[in-house]
C-alpha cells in the first residue's frame, strides 16, 4: 500500500502504478502484477487484466483492493483516497485476525485443560469404587451407552481443537 501510494502521485496510469510497484514485491504478487501489465499493454483493456488480477492471489482484502483500484481507475478517481481507505481496512483486519488466532489458541488450551479433568476425575472415580467403574462401564448398558457418549463428547472435543481454526 506503501508502494502503491508513493507510485500514485508520480503517475494516474494506474496499470503503470502496478508495474512500477511489482518490481519491489515478492511472489505470487510480483509475478500477478507483471502479468497485470502485459495483458493490460498487449490487449489495451485494463479493466479486464485488473479482474484477471483478482483471481490470480486468494485473499480477500487483495482481491478488495484491487477491485476498488479497477472502479477507481474507471471514473477517475483520487488513488491516495483509495488507499488510504483501504490502508485502514487492513489494519482493522490484521488486528482482528491476531486477536482471532489468540482466542484459538486459548479455547484450545480449555478444551485439553477440561479432556485432561475429565480423564482425572473418571480415574479417582475408578480408584475409589469397589466394583470399579470400567466393570460397570462395560457390563452394563446403561454403561455402554454411557461409556459411547463419553467417547463421542470426547472426539467431538478433539475434533474442535483441530478444525476451530479451519472456518
Amino acid at each position: 500500500l506503501n508502494l502503491l501510494e508513493n507510485y500514485s502521485i508520480t503517475s494516474d496510469d494506474l496499470i503503470h502504478i502496478l508495474h512500477k510497484t511489482a518490481i519491489n514485491m515478492e511472489e505470487p504478487v510480483q509475478s500477478a502484477l507483471y502479468e497485470c501489465y502485459a495483458e493490460a499493454t498487449s490487449t489495451g483493456n485494463a479493466s479486464l487484466a485488473l479482474r484477471n488480477l483478482q483471481k490470480k492471489i486468494e485473499h480477500e482484502k487483495f482481491k478488495e483492493l484491487v477491485r476498488n483500484l479497477e472502479i477507481c481507475s474507471r471514473y477517475e478517481a483520487n488513488y491516495a483516497e483509495i488507499i488510504k481507505d483501504s490502508r485502514s481496512l487492513i489494519q482493522e483486519y490484521s488486528a482482528y485476525s491476531q486477536e482471532r488466532k489468540s482466542i484459538i489458541n486459548n479455547a484450545r488450551i480449555e478444551i485439553l485443560m477440561i479432556v485432561g479433568c475429565c480423564g482425572l476425575v473418571f480415574w479417582m472415580v475408578d480408584d475409589f469404587s469397589t466394583t470399579g467403574i470400567m466393570r460397570v462401564l462395560l457390563g452394563t448398558t446403561a454403561g455402554n451407552v454411557l461409556l459411547l457418549y463419553c467417547v463421542a463428547m470426547l472426539l467431538a472435543a478433539l475434533w474442535m481443537v483441530i478444525a476451530v481454526d479451519k472456518h
